[in-house]
């Protein structure tokens, strides 16, 4: 058996306690949480940091927006 460091021990069972509380309150599966804290993640990092391609008003007249836009599937 591999050696864990007392200290890295109770970080890693606290987590697990405070884990198992959150599921319990929310009545989920693991995997349903997963998947929830997945989505509110990507969601707040969408809206902290939107990704220019996800909407291209640029001037097509630039051929760099032009290449932009058709390699990101928009033409």
């Amino acid at each position: 058996m591999e050696f864990e460091h007392p200290r890295i021990r109770a970080q890693r069972e606290k987590r697990e306690h405070l884990l198992a509380g959150i599921q319990f309150s929310e009545n989920l599966s693991r995997q349903e949480m997963a998947d929830k804290y997945r989505r509110e993640g990507e969601a707040k990092a969408k809206a902290l940091c939107p990704s220019s391609l996800d909407s291209l008003d640029y001037d097509d007249t630039n051929p760099a927006y032009y290449i932009l836009s058709y390699l990101s599937g928009q033409k």
